[in-house]
């Protein structure tokens, strides 16, 4: 029985996700008229970080009880199906989808230098809090220069 309910939760969810998405998507592009800013450099600092919000909070609370394999697996799964998988699925919603070759080579070579130093720092098994401001600082600078 608590598995049926789960199983109705979920699906409710995501039919309340899918139908706040026009709100969202709508009010993600005045804000960057508002702020004159494009929409691409809004979708990725504003609904990126918001989206991710209850992915960082899952893997804070698994590092805190011990379990920093889920946070880092969670953290590579999410990545990985952000990069690849909506990728390939976004044209099949597009009538017409283009990527603008500029940001979004700037967007890809940030997140692939930002996973190589994660890569690099962790290679040794761990992750020193060193390693770990080393890791904000990319991902701040990557902030800067995304949003131009």
């Amino acid at each position: 029985m608590i598995f049926y309910r789960l199983i109705i939760a979920l699906f409710l969810g995501v039919a309340l996700l899918y139908l706040s998405s026009d709100i969202v998507v709508e009010k993600l592009v005045l804000s960057a008229r508002i702020l004159g800013v494009s929409a691409f450099s809004i979708g990725f600092i504003v609904s990126y970080i918001g989206s991710d919000l209850p992915e960082i909070v899952n893997r804070i609370v698994s590092s805190l009880l011990g379990h920093g394999d889920i946070a880092i697996a969670n953290s590579i799964g999410s990545t990985n199906t952000q990069l690849v998988l909506l990728l390939g699925i976004i044209p099949f919603f597009c009538t017409f989808c283009r990527l603008i070759p500029g940001p979004f080579f700037m967007v890809e070579g940030a997140e692939i230098t930002a996973l190589f130093f994660a890569v690099i720092l962790s290679v040794d098994g761990g992750v020193t809090r060193l390693d770990a401001f080393i890791l904000i600082a990319i991902w701040v600078i990557s902030i800067i220069l995304k949003r131009k």
